[in-house]
């Protein structure tokens, strides 16, 4: 089968939900904790003894790559703490595995959140399922799955899976902290690439 990996920092209220989606999958479950002073890992520990800390540097590719380089298995699908699987058809997934080795499997994210009141939901397909012999994360934030052999040829096909997504519905204060840090990271990479690409 494949690994799933997660990485996480302070998501005692996530984190359960999270892995106990995947509990009858048979998947090995991979948790890479960033700096957690909560509950986190104590959680995540009656799901997997597959538990590593990662220092956290800034880099949301960096952590991925970490969790990635922990799994048993080549083959990954990277899920964020918040997300919880939904549907997932594994004798179709397997055999589209099969059939695309080489190719990037899109996941479907239903994202749910309130706004005024309102439960509201908007989905979008997003690249998940990859072979770690062929494929990395690339990016300081809003990272990219990329070919390791730096190629821009990076084919993909829609998986039989169907995650929810709740990271969207917080509260405006947490809303605010986590745009803060965003843009912080966004000016980080764009500083990145001034100094790697000074000319272009």
């Amino acid at each position: 089968m494949f690994s799933v990996c997660v990485i996480c920092k302070n998501e005692e209220q996530n984190i359960e939900k999270c892995l106990t989606s995947f509990q009858n999958t048979d998947c090995e479950l991979i948790v890479v904790d960033t700096g957690s002073t909560d509950r986190t890992k104590e959680i995540a520990r009656k799901y997997t003894p597959n538990i590593y800390d990662f220092i956290w540097c800034n880099d949301f590719a960096a952590a991925k790559n970490y969790a990635i380089s922990k799994a048993s298995n080549d083959l990954v699908m990277v899920i964020d703490s918040d997300e919880y699987l939904d549907q997932i058809d594994i004798p179709a997934l397997e055999r589209m595995i099969r059939e695309n080795p080489d190719k990037v499997g899109r996941i479907k994210r239903r994202n749910t959140y309130e706004r005024n009141g309102q439960q509201q939901e908007n989905r979008e397909w997003i690249n998940r399922i990859f072979s770690r012999k062929i494929f990395h994360y690339e990016g300081r934030i809003h990272e990219q799955v990329m070919r390791l052999d730096g190629s821009e040829d990076c084919e993909t096909y829609q998986a039989p899976v169907t995650i929810l997504h709740s990271g969207y519905d917080l509260p405006e204060k947490e809303r605010k902290k986590k745009a803060k840090r965003n843009i912080e990271l966004l000016e980080l990479e764009l500083q990145h690439l001034v100094f790697t690409h000074p000319y272009e």
